[in-house]
């Protein structure tokens, strides 16, 4: 597809996104609009899929992600494609829901004959596609999935067709705790989050046995029952009660404003910290006074060089767009999977998903947003850089927080910035 041609395909998606925000929303298994680049089936094309939450709550960060691979797709194609063949990209909104996102694969593989799907960016969305995507022998790249089963099948075998652009839940936890324990001292801890997800279960369960393994001693751990609680009055009163350091918590951006808000208004004078979910630019905007200092794992460094040429790439693109500001790290993981897609094609010499899904295990050294990245073949998890982040204020002496990056995280050790 050429670049004038994407961006229509993409730009009709976008609002029938806006028109369907007006209108009321669509309960699961109802219709919902479809996008894509499909033209005729052609010897002479390559057809990737993605899905992603496009409406919704979550629309954000799934068409952050879109936008960053319509980009990459379209720059190849004005390069001469991949192998000599133009690629096309088809795409489907899964609102963030598991069954949507079965029967998005369903029809990216039967009806549109895609030879690899890149995405979700939801946990529970990417467990519910690897099985399609194993049964049907289609490779897919799972964008922003922390969750170690994602890869695993029910035994705990690698799934051969399912892989990921990020790396594991516990490759975030370790660090953090390391950090937090030997070099800011800290000793006791209490853990927040809610029980439907389970991201956030592994999460706690993780850094307890990761936090006491160093000697840290938790001292509450208190739940919600849904991420659309919005009153944690009760679950931070307990946890104010027993004194801890620091509170850490897996949540979304939504939750974490809310967590950090009402636990400085019920006196809580101790830090926050987390993971990936910490990084998002509503955080310091709406609650950089009450979490400033916060300490969390992200999956890299929003302040690096490498991440200039991409951005400028971005806006000249898509114009005066804040969906790159506004999804995040997410169309980074967006380009970064694509990148990873593009090697095996390339490293394959064919684009059929046996030769891709077989190229895809063993890439090495492939220039991701910044850095290196190379697959595990036991696995299928990348190895890839980390960044180690806090909230402070801006720098220039205006008002206002931004995400100040203290250092990197490769193979597990961390390499702090000089002050």
């Amino acid at each position: 597809m050429n670049r004038n041609a994407g961006k229509k395909w993409l730009a009709l998606l976008l609002a029938m996104v806006m028109v369907l925000a007006l209108c009321v929303g669509c309960g699961p298994g109802e219709e919902t609009e479809e996008g894509g680049g499909g033209g005729e089936t052609s010897s002479d094309t390559i057809k990737i899929g993605f899905v992603g939450p496009l409406t919704g709550d979550a629309a954000a960060w799934g068409i952050a992600q879109l936008k960053a691979i319509q980009i990459r797709v379209d720059k190849c194609n004005q390069d001469g494609g991949l192998l000599g063949k133009q690629v096309e990209l088809f795409y489907y909104d899964n609102r963030e829901d598991a069954v949507e996102t079965v029967n998005a694969a369903r029809k990216l593989i039967e009806n549109d004959g895609v030879v690899a799907i890149l995405g979700p960016n939801n946990s529970i969305c990417a467990q519910a596609m690897s099985s399609v995507c194993d049964d049907y022998k289609v490779p897919m790249i799972a964008t922003n999935t922390p969750l170690e089963q994602i890869t695993l099948d029910d035994d705990g075998n690698v799934r051969p067709y399912v892989f990921r652009a990020i790396m594991i839940q516990r490759a975030y936890v370790a660090p953090l705790c390391n950090y937090l324990y030997n070099d800011l001292g800290i000793r006791t801890a209490a853990i927040f989050y809610a029980l439907s997800v389970d991201t956030y279960v592994t999460f706690a369960q993780q850094f307890r046995a990761e936090w006491e393994a160093l000697g840290g001693t938790v001292v509450a751990e208190e739940t919600t029952a849904s991420v659309d609680d919005v009153d944690f009055r009760a679950q931070l009163t307990k946890i104010i009660e027993t004194d801890p350091e620091i509170i850490v918590s897996p949540m979304t951006y939504k939750q974490i404003i809310l967590m950090g808000q009402q636990a400085r208004e019920l006196g809580y004078e101790g830090m926050f910290g987390g993971c990936d979910t910490w990084y998002q630019v509503s955080i310091p905007v709406e609650a950089g006074p009450q979490l400033e200092g916060c300490i969390a794992i992200a999956s890299l460094d929003i302040n690096s060089e490498k991440l200039i040429p991409i951005q400028e790439e971005w806006l000249e693109y898509w114009g005066e767009d804040q969906t790159l500001r506004d999804g995040g790290t997410d169309p980074y993981y967006g380009y970064d999977a694509w990148k990873m897609l593009e090697a095996a094609i390339n490293d394959a010499g064919a684009a059929d998903s046996d030769s891709i899904r077989d190229a895809l295990e063993n890439i090495t050294d492939v220039e991701g947003c910044v850095g290196l990245l190379s697959m595990d073949p036991e696995t299928h998890n990348p190895d890839r850089e980390l960044a180690l982040v806090t909230i402070a204020p801006n720098e220039d002496g205006s008002d206002g927080y931004y995400y100040k990056t203290l250092g990197t995280i490769y193979g597990g050790e961390i390499t702090l910035f000089d002050e």
